[in-house]
């Protein structure tokens, strides 16, 4: 992952998923944690309400998700985890195939989607596709 190929704002939602797990004593930094801090944005809330998906029951199931890993006593460093490595690959892999130049939000909400975790299967299950 080169995290110079990513948008301000998509580092900025990167930075703020690490946050997100240090607060909770996450070690791994989850898609869950990534999709949570996706939802502060704008840009995302509008994707996410223009598809018909109920936000509030996204991110009340996020809440519950995220409250399920497990927690980390002591001065740990944060790691992304397999799922949240792959989520940004795919990122990527879209941005390129879209021929944008850089990841975006909407590249990482793709990402998150086609990463195959509880985050992914939240979001299919709330109605949200790669078209829509």
């Amino acid at each position: 992952m080169n995290i110079e190929k990513f948008t301000i704002k998509a580092q900025e939602a990167i930075n703020n998923a690490v946050q997100l797990a240090v607060a909770n004593d996450h070690q791994a930094v989850e898609p869950a944690h990534i999709l949570v801090s996706l939802f502060q944005e704008e840009t995302v809330q509008h994707l996410i309400n223009k598809s018909g998906a109920n936000e509030n029951r996204i991110l009340q199931s996020l809440d519950a998700i995220t409250k399920g890993y497990p927690k980390i006593q002591g001065n740990t460093n944060q790691y992304l985890s397999n799922y949240s490595n792959k989520a940004l690959a795919k990122a990527e892999q879209k941005a390129k195939s879209m021929g944008d130049e850089f990841v975006t939000l909407e590249h990482l909400l793709l990402g998150i989607l086609e990463a195959g975790d509880q985050a992914g299967q939240l979001l299919k299950d709330a109605g949200l596709k790669e078209k829509t």
